[in-house]
């Protein structure tokens, strides 16, 4: 179609031409003019030009050539007259031409073309000087610059063909970025040409759609008024949140005329698979026009890095750093980083980042994971570097993918986020696509090589037998995954769950070596059967994290599903992960969601609520409100069913309380607790910490922080009569004096043992304290020997 808009443009202006000087010339008088063209020039110029034209398709309407006749002869300037055609002769020469063309598609007739011409020669005014055959042979090139292809639409306005007109060349949708960019520049031209009532009932209809793409208009209140989907018109953009909880409505909204680049993680409109989307936003008249292109996370992470090494080569260092230095280089989640090959960063958004080195504590992660050095080992063919950093786009801390390539002796990076878990299932599906793509060879020969792991991630195939054939660590290849490797420090056989799994997949949760720092640390592994085998894969965190993490997961699932289903899904044996599962209480303390069928029904007031040391945790539980409380306290481990110590997170959502726990070895539990009180003291100081750990609230089941100072003075603890105790009365009831070895820590840390009341019980009880030197104070905090048991 729009190839006929162009032809019949053509056509057009021709036509108006040759009758302007049909009509300059039948009316001069002047015998002394130059000589003007002859009908034989005048049909060659048009031949020419009409056959230099694609095949005809479909055209503009014939109100709209005549408005455009009538435009360009209103605006025409003329020399003296010169001896030309009459109107007569103008329509048999376009008559000829027509007649001399291919048969047209459905369209203007030849009699409708031809009354359009006789329409625009008799409103002609009084002739003025005509043009030469140059001046003829200039307009038809003008004319027939191609145009880019737009959604066709029948009955095109002037307008819309003169800004086709004007475009000189294709945008190609194989860029799907610079496309984005000109199919937003399609809608605000048809804005301008149609007027907002058109506008907004042509990209309110599924038909203006154009593959991939459509259009969003936004309102002046933020309110969707235009969109291919109705199920978005009215919505509010400031709300839109991606899966990352970036708010990336909010900067649509920040678009100027000049346009924006926002990303965000979205589904897929069509598969529903989440994906890196890309939207290109411009204001326009008090209303911002955006479409958006979608791509794979790994995929946009390659372009960015590749985008800023193009910059580096066709520009110099200087101003790639000016760009890449200023926030406006950020896209949402994405942001270039350069490095030089010492480790120095020079490149970077945030200017408390530029100058540092990845040799020093920005270089690793929440989990201990010295991630520099395999940046810096990246070669021109670019690699994947995995670990836990700030997203700029929501202020959290999450599971960052980097790929770094080196270029003229810089490293140039860029990297994207993730929910880990999101990430591990990535991993396992990668797995299995190239086991169905390349076998099952060359996949074990890429999976058992340690190259090939990515921070903290790395696949295990386990075959039929139950032995695992694909591991990085060769000494663990050929050894039975229901074996002693695969039992962890809490007791727990994960493997006899892993080859349990089906090909919809499982989650199974144990305590395991992390390669990337070299601790144990709480694993969380998706395992899918394809084929007979087993593939898996897992990501670390610390357990705290992932408990608050599986409540926040039963709160969404109650505001989305309603109790009925939450409680389906959670009494379930099935719902278990590993030793976590969620539980569900009333407000009186009723346990209404339990995996164990004889523990709902029961009330915390009873013995379920007291544990093996005494203690009545049950009124605890129940005084946690919306911002959440930890509660520890001794039981039952469904991993290993042995007792442990189990510090549960516990959230108040309307009159129900949702909750989930962890379980360690006591003595495990204690050292994080005043590594807590340490962090607590470098960030906040020495008032801020007394204050916290003076308040009873803040005592965790038997665990408390008690803080003494270099003299010996107790400065902190819950039980006021304690602050200020003289050094000299610790002694215990066997007559230990064990203030001498407590003083006597250091900033590594010691343990010391001696008789003290337990907090739970009451009683005199052995308590085992892990003491460490700060500074000028020593932080402390103890179990009591009956929680072994």
């Amino acid at each position: 179609m729009l190839d006929r808009i162009r032809r019949a443009a053509v056509i057009a202006a021709l036509i108006l031409v040759i009758a302007a000087l049909a009509a300059a010339c039948s009316d001069s008088e002047d015998s002394d003019a130059d000589a003007g063209l002859t009908a034989a020039e005048v049909e060659a110029i048009v031949q020419d030009a009409i056959a230099s034209q694609p095949a005809p398709e479909p055209g503009p309407s014939a109100a709209d050539i005549e408005a455009i006749v009538r435009s360009a002869a209103e605006s025409m300037a003329q020399p003296a007259p010169e001896p030309g055609l009459s109107a007569e002769d103008v329509e048999a020469i376009v008559q000829n031409a027509l007649d001399n063309q291919p048969a047209p598609d459905p369209g203007l007739s030849t009699a409708d073309v031809i009354s359009i011409v006789q329409a625009a020669v008799d409103a002609l005014p009084e002739p003025e000087p005509g043009l030469s055959a140059e001046d003829v042979e200039a307009i038809a090139r003008n004319v027939t610059v191609m145009p880019p292809s737009l959604p066709p639409d029948p009955g095109l306005s002037r307008a819309e063909v003169e800004h086709l007109a004007h475009v000189v060349s294709a945008t190609p949708r194989s860029d799907p970025a610079k496309y984005t960019q000109f199919f937003v520049s399609g809608a605000i031209a048809r804005y301008e040409a149609r007027g907002p009532e058109a506008t907004l009932d042509y990209y309110n209809s599924p038909d203006s759609a154009d593959g991939r793409w459509n259009i969003l208009v936004i309102g002046e209140d933020n309110a969707v008024i235009a969109s291919a989907n109705p199920d978005q018109l009215g919505s509010d953009v400031s709300e839109y949140t991606d899966t990352n909880g970036y708010n990336f409505g909010a900067d649509i909204l920040s678009a100027d005329e000049s346009g924006k680049w926002v990303s965000c993680v979205c589904g897929h409109p069509r598969t529903g698979e989440l994906e890196s989307n890309h939207y290109w936003a411009r204001r326009h008249d008090g209303l911002i026009f955006a479409s958006r292109w979608f791509s794979g996370m790994p995929e946009y992470t390659r372009i960015k890095v590749a985008e800023a090494v193009a910059m580096y080569e066709a520009r110099d260092l200087d101003d790639t750093l000016a760009h890449y230095n200023s926030e406006d280089s950020v896209d949402g989640q994405w942001y270039v980083f350069i490095l030089e090959p010492d480790g120095d960063i020079i490149g970077h958004y945030d200017p408390d980042t530029r100058g540092l080195n990845l040799s020093g504590p920005i270089g690793t992660d929440v989990n201990g994971y010295n991630f520099g050095p395999d940046m810096l080992s990246a070669d021109e063919d670019g690699k994947w570097v995995s670990y836990v950093f700030l997203n700029p786009a929501t202020g959290e801390l999450e599971s960052k993918h980097s790929w770094v390539v080196e270029f003229d002796g810089l490293l140039f990076g860029s990297g994207w986020y993730t929910d880990p878990a999101g990430y591990t299932q990535t991993v396992v599906d990668n797995a299995l696509a190239m086991y169905e793509e390349d076998g099952l060879e060359a996949t074990l020969a890429h999976y058992n090589d340690p190259d090939n792991i990515d921070g903290q991630w790395y696949v295990v195939i386990i075959d039929e037998a139950g032995d695992v054939i694909g591991h990085y660590n060769p000494d663990i290849r050929g050894a039975s995954a229901t074996g002693p490797i695969s039992t962890d420090v809490n007791g727990y056989n994960f493997g006899a769950d892993m080859i349990t799994a089906d090909e919809d997949g499982k989650w199974v949760s144990y305590v395991f070596h992390n390669p990337a720092t070299g601790e144990l640390e709480s694993k969380h592994s998706w395992v899918v059967e394809f084929d007979g085998l087993f593939f898996s894969s897992g990501w670390y965190t610390e357990p705290a994290g992932y408990t608050q993490a599986l409540v926040d997961n039963a709160l969404a699932m109650y505001e989305e599903d309603g109790l009925e289903a939450t409680l389906a899904h959670y009494n379930d044996a099935d719902s278990v992960d590993g030793q976590w599962y969620v539980f569900v209480l009333e407000e009186d303390g009723d346990i209404i969601g339990h995996y164990d069928p004889e523990s709902r029904g029961q009330n915390l007031s009873g013995p379920i609520g007291t544990d093996v040391n005494g203690y009545n945790f049950g009124p605890d539980m129940l005084t946690a409100d919306e911002d959440g409380k930890w509660v520890s306290y001794v039981f039952h481990n469904p991993a290993t069913g042995d007792l442990g110590s189990k510090h549960s997170w516990v959230i108040k959502r309307d009159d129900l309380l949702f909750g989930s726990g962890w379980y360690t070895d006591p003595a495990s539990y204690t050292q994080s607790v005043v590594e807590s009180a340490i962090e607590r003291y470098e960030t906040e100081g020495i008032e801020a910490s007394i204050a916290y750990h003076n308040d009873p609230d803040n005592t965790d089941g038997q665990w408390y922080v008690f803080i003494i100072g270099a003299d010996g003075y107790t400065v902190s603890h819950y039980r006021p009569e304690f602050i200020g105790r003289d050094p000299s009365l610790r002694v215990d009831a066997t007559g230990y004096f064990y203030g001498d070895d407590l003083l006597s820590a250091d900033e590594n840390g010691k343990w010391i043992s001696y008789v003290f009341i337990s907090p739970t019980s009451g009683e005199q009880e052995s308590k085992h304290s892990w003491i460490v030197r700060r500074g000028d104070y020593f932080f402390g905090s103890g179990w009591y020997e009956t929680a072994r048991n």
